[in-house]
């Protein structure tokens, strides 16, 4: 099922977007998905990189003291 879809983007936007369809052997809709495919993907990696944190190799003192040198 295709449907159409009308919006309004800067002329020198759509040139573009047909130069890269061009390049690509593909349409601007086709791009357009796949680019969005795209960063939802790197924006779920980044968030399941965060949930499982990164080590920076801090131990904390035992002590209050012992962090101010008294």
């Amino acid at each position: 099922m295709k449907a159409k879809v009308t919006l309004k983007i800067d002329a020198e936007l759509l040139h573009e977007a047909g130069i890269l369809s061009i390049d690509e052997n593909s349409s601007i809709s086709t791009l357009a998905v796949r680019n969005c495919r795209v960063l939802h993907q790197a924006r779920e990696r980044a968030k399941a990189r965060l949930r499982i944190g990164f080590n920076l190799g801090f131990t904390p003192s035992e002590s209050r003291d012992e962090l101010y040198d008294r």
